[in-house]
């Protein structure tokens, strides 16, 4: 039983360890153009860098290009507003699109959604002012 315990908090560690950073999408985005982009997302693959101390601005700009040259089909809009966030590290081990931009999000203090015009990434709040709570129009 000890194991098994044990192998449960090995996992739960590894999958808390990196957090997905999405908010669902703004309301009347069709569900299969979620998934469409959300699949272009995970196709494009970010190779090994890693890149210290660069504002969050030019590290979307960085994944931008990598999208760019490998599928051309993802709109990215970034929304900061009067906000500038500090500079970042993030290291990049040949991975998903999406799991690298969930690492930049992450230390960042941001979030990503899917609208109907492009993936957004910017503030919660900015988020929750597009697409309000339930009952709260």
């Amino acid at each position: 039983m000890k194991t098994l315990w044990l192998a449960f908090l090995l996992f739960a560690t590894a999958v808390s360890a990196h957090a997905d950073q999405q908010l669902p999408a703004i309301k009347g985005v069709p569900p299969r153009l979620e998934a469409d982009i959300i699949a272009i997302m995970e196709k494009i693959q970010v190779l090994d860098a890693e890149i210290k101390n660069e504002p969050p601005r030019d590290l979307i700009d960085y994944l931008r290009q990598v999208a760019n040259k490998q599928s051309g089909a993802l709109n990215i809009f970034l929304v900061l507003g009067d906000r500038t966030p500090e500079a970042i590290s993030v290291t990049f081990a040949n991975e998903s699109f999406r799991s690298a931009l969930d690492k930049i999000c992450e230390k960042s203090h941001l979030n990503w959604w899917i609208s109907r015009q492009a993936l957004v990434i910017g503030p919660r709040s900015y988020h929750e002012k597009k697409a309000p709570a339930p009952g709260h129009n």
